[in-house]
């Protein structure tokens, strides 16, 4: 399940205080909201919310400011949960986060969603690995083929 949703708000925006209590911020209950709108428009008819899940989520943001990638992840699976995509984000077993390319003019993040089969923690971890490769399938293999380093401080003739 693929599900392309606003850039999230840092998990640091989440709460804001005033006249003496603590409450969501308008940013954050904006984007659960949205997320939430998104989400009923793609979920597949017979989603099931009782599964494993691992999560692989791409941060395409507009500008080279700095951010921290993992506070974006407690948003979106927070407004996944309140969106019913599992009852409960506690199950989520795996979770991939990847600072992607910038886009100035539509930041964003990608959001990929793969049940996960009741398995020995070997073989959860092979099946994690593939939905890993898949994710970065695209771009490492066009890094390949180029001669280009999958890692960037890598010189080329390196391993």
């Amino acid at each position: 399940m693929k599900l392309t949703i606003p850039f999230p708000p840092s998990a640091n925006h989440i709460w804001r205080e005033g006249r003496g209590r603590t409450f969501r911020s308008t940013e954050y209950k904006t984007f659960v909201q949205h997320v939430g709108w998104l989400w009923l428009q793609a979920v597949p008819p017979l989603w099931s919310q009782t599964e494993r899940y691992a999560v692989a989520i791409e941060l395409i943001y507009d500008s080279n400011r700095r951010y921290d990638v993992d506070n974006r992840v407690k948003p979106i699976l927070d407004a996944l949960t309140k969106a019913g995509a599992w009852k409960d984000d506690s199950q989520v077993d795996a979770i991939l986060v990847v600072r992607g390319e910038i886009d100035k003019d539509r930041p964003r993040a990608q959001v990929t969603i793969e049940k996960l089969k009741r398995r020995g923690f070997l073989r959860q971890l092979k099946y994690v690995l593939s939905v890993i490769k898949r994710f970065f399938a695209g771009s490492c293999d066009d890094d390949r083929a180029s001669g280009r380093p999958l890692d960037p401080d890598m010189p080329a003739d390196a391993g």
